[in-house]
């Protein structure tokens, strides 16, 4: 994981917590080239045992799932999703969602 995060066509993204999460950071490494997605989701507040951070990408306005996040981790590999407008994190029930809640929208970045 370390070595794709340090590959040169890897493009690190900060993912910053809006009003409901101010203090929430994240960074996604992205690499084109490879379709490779690693986050680094330490920066994201504690929250509560029965619910788990999820990310998604938005490709023309439809969410789409790359995977779940724990905070207490340091690299996840998560779904490289073609053409992404944005990546956003939101907080979801323990076990993840099949679609986003956007009113629980807590980080996210423009591609």
């Amino acid at each position: 994981k370390y070595r794709k995060i340090n590959d040169p066509n890897t493009i690190p993204l900060l993912l910053v917590g809006n009003e409901a999460s101010p203090n929430s950071r994240a960074v996604a490494y992205v690499n084109h080239k490879t379709k490779e997605v690693v986050v680094n989701p330490q920066g994201l507040q504690n929250i509560e045992a029965d619910k788990t951070y999820q990310m998604w990408a938005d490709v023309e306005g439809e969410m789409i799932d790359m995977g779940l996040l724990s905070n207490e981790e340091d690299l996840i590999a998560l779904k490289y999703i073609d053409e992404a407008e944005s990546f956003n994190i939101t907080i979801e029930p323990a076990g993840g969602n099949d679609h986003a809640t956007v009113e629980n929208l807590v980080a996210n970045v423009f591609l």
